[in-house]
């Protein structure tokens, strides 16, 4: 009740909801203890789900480094600690599915090898039911493949299609976009971002597509090119099929992952 959709923005610092319509920013929580280079996941409950990132555990000797996941309470605006991953990665994805969560891929920690495990965490069951599922050791069917390889991308579902926008390959940063229709097992072409950028978040957010944030190649003082963090926030347009001029600068989203998420306005304090 009283609550409506807000772009949620998660770094190591806070968790900022911005309105997009109201064009206001609100303090959802502090996350210190929130390490960078999370991932981050809204589920069907709307609970907020942090997973793994960049930590070292100083005082844990034997285990220095660790996965951990936490969820927000956006009542009191408290991280509750989960149990952790067995074994520490970064740079995966996760996804739901009957309210299951799934870790798939990324690289090991300790060993900086890439994986292709998948880790699964059921949220119904003991807070220590935690499995391990090897997709060699079952089966997984191959749908159509993308029109561009990537890596480093946005990803969401937008109107019943899984929609990819930017990313890497060894051609290097890519504006490319597509999308995958379910029905058709197809991949359709989609306007492309205006920018060549990697690590975008792309989100669907009441009813509209956004992207927010990433990298891309910023020409420096010294007339060298580089990649640098930005932090705008664009809005695609349906019935014009192109993508808007930026909405604004938001330098909450720095080092930040985005999710859509409803919350109740009335409880969280103006930025």
């Amino acid at each position: 009740m009283h609550t409506r959709e807000f772009i949620l923005m998660i770094n190591d610092t806070a968790a900022v909801a911005y309105d997009v319509n109201e064009n206001e920013c609100f303090l959802a929580a502090m996350s210190e203890q929130v390490p960078r280079n999370h991932v981050s996941l809204v589920s069907q409950r709307n609970q907020l789900y942090i997973i793994g990132g960049l930590f070292v555990d100083e005082e844990n000797k034997d285990v220095p480094l660790q996965c951990y996941v936490y969820l927000l309470d956006p009542l009191t605006s408290d991280w509750v600690a989960l149990p952790p991953m067995p074994s520490p990665r970064c740079l995966f994805n996760i996804g739901e599915s009957e309210n299951m969560l799934f870790a798939v891929a990324g690289k090991d920690l300790q060993t900086n090898e890439s994986l292709d495990s998948v880790m699964c965490y059921d949220v119904d069951k003991a807070l220590n039911k935690m499995f391990s599922y090897n997709h060699k050791q079952s089966e997984w069917r191959e749908m159509a493949a993308m029109k561009t390889p990537r890596s480093m991308f946005g990803a969401t579902v937008h109107n019943g299609k899984i929609v990819v926008a930017g990313g890497v390959n060894e051609e290097g940063l890519i504006a490319a976009c597509e999308a995958y229709d379910f029905t058709t097992n197809k991949w359709e072409p989609f306007t492309e971002f205006p920018q060549e950028r990697s690590s975008v978040n792309l989100l669907s957010n009441g009813g509209a597509l956004y992207a927010v944030g990433g990298f891309t190649m910023v020409q420096m003082e010294n007339k060298e090119v580089a990649p640098t963090e930005v932090t705008d926030v664009w809005q695609y347009e349906e019935d014009k099929k192109q993508w808007s001029g930026m909405l604004r600068e938001m330098r909450y989203a720095a080092g930040s992952s985005c999710v859509s998420m409803r919350l109740n306005a009335a409880r969280m304090p103006k930025l």
